[in-house]
């Protein structure tokens, strides 16, 4: 009897088990699945437009900062290489006064101004840019100029 007692509890701790490793298997089975599932969802990290494919090879396009400054001045200049016809102009004005920002180049028909609010930001882009130094000018009601101005030139149209 007292053997036969010993083979129920071993039995039932076996049956317990083996209820528990498959319990176990099933949920890492699902976490797994789950894993694969989202690995395969995960999108590029490259941003849409930064790379163009040719052939088998991916080729990055080009793009770099022209300018990253304080404004502290009236005016800063960057130049704008053959080949990029694009730029994006970044404009934080830190003041309490509305911004007024003009973009000029060598033709003198190819100006750009925007406005950029007091404590603000915004920014602008030109995807038909003209090679050659580019300024940017800064004014506010009372001269006072704060904040921060980025460009960034580009080869594809921004």
């Amino acid at each position: 009897m007292r053997y036969l007692c010993m083979i129920v509890i071993l039995a039932e701790r076996m049956i317990v088990m083996n209820h528990w490793r498959k319990m176990v298997c099933t949920v890492l089975a699902a976490c797994s699945l789950s894993v694969v599932g989202t690995a395969g969802a995960v999108e590029s990290s490259i941003p849409s437009g930064a790379a163009e494919v040719q052939g088998t090879e991916i080729m990055p396009l080009a793009s770099h900062i022209g300018l990253d400054v304080s404004i502290t001045r009236k005016s800063e200049s960057w130049s704008q290489n053959s080949g990029y016809g694009s730029y994006r102009v970044w404009v934080d004005n830190t003041t309490s006064q509305r911004m007024t920002v003009t973009i000029t180049s060598r033709s003198a028909s190819d100006q750009h101004t925007f406005y950029v609010p007091a404590n603000s930001n915004k920014t602008y882009t030109v995807n038909d840019a003209v090679s050659g130094t580019h300024t940017i000018t800064f004014a506010t009601a009372s001269g006072y100029l704060s904040g921060t101005v980025r460009v960034r030139v580009s080869e594809e149209p921004l």
